[in-house]
């Protein structure tokens, strides 16, 4: 479906000269790309907002994908197995381990330090549709260990500076899933090397 209407609208791009024919399946794939993020997003800021905590999953989407956009990690097969495995662990988390890690904010804090540990060390993963040389790798390596001390920073501060319990751990739960995710890449053999 989202792919049906990316090369619609990049059809008529071509049509109106906005891009040449030779440019449109660049162009189809990263308008599906960005309709497939809207409907992710936008799924999961309206179950927070039923859920009374679309401010503390703004700032759990902010941190993930700042990570994520340079650590790879595993990608389900299809749009739809993505969308459904997003809502999926994002009701698990609000559900379930979010209660579990504000009663126990310790073990919080351990999977913040092991996360942090394994994105710093690891990397990146490069997915098949990543597909970076060595140079990209190099240099995506260096953003995501940046990403996450400026991560692990705010978190501190947010810490020291009293700030309500609930952001640090959303805010904690970006860094922990996406190291989650790095981690399953590797054990289910997505990671290619770089070219």
């Amino acid at each position: 479906m989202t792919k049906k209407v990316a090369d619609y609208l990049t059809n008529n791009m071509c049509l109106e000269g906005v891009i040449i024919e030779h440019d449109k399946s660049v162009y189809s794939y990263f308008i599906q790309i960005i309709i497939e993020r809207t409907i992710g997003f936008l799924t999961i800021y309206i179950i927070a907002l039923f859920q009374s905590c679309l401010f503390e999953t703004v700032i759990f989407t902010l941190s993930f994908s700042e990570l994520r956009k340079y650590t790879g990690g595993y990608h389900a097969n299809s749009f739809k197995s993505c969308l459904i495995g997003t809502v999926g662990i994002y009701i698990i988390y609000i559900k379930f381990i979010y209660l579990f890690l504000f009663k126990y904010a310790q073990i919080n804090v351990i999977a913040v330090v092991i996360s942090s540990i394994v994105i710093f060390i690891v990397g990146v993963v490069n997915h098949p549709k990543m597909a970076l040389n060595k140079k990209e790798y190099s240099q995506n390596k260096k953003h995501a260990r940046i990403a996450v001390f400026c991560e692990l920073l705010v978190i501190l501060i947010f810490y020291l500076m009293g700030i309500a319990k609930k952001y640090v751990i959303f805010l904690s739960f970006g860094m922990i899933l996406c190291a989650a995710l790095i981690i399953l890449a590797k054990i289910t053999g997505q990671e290619v090397k770089y070219e």
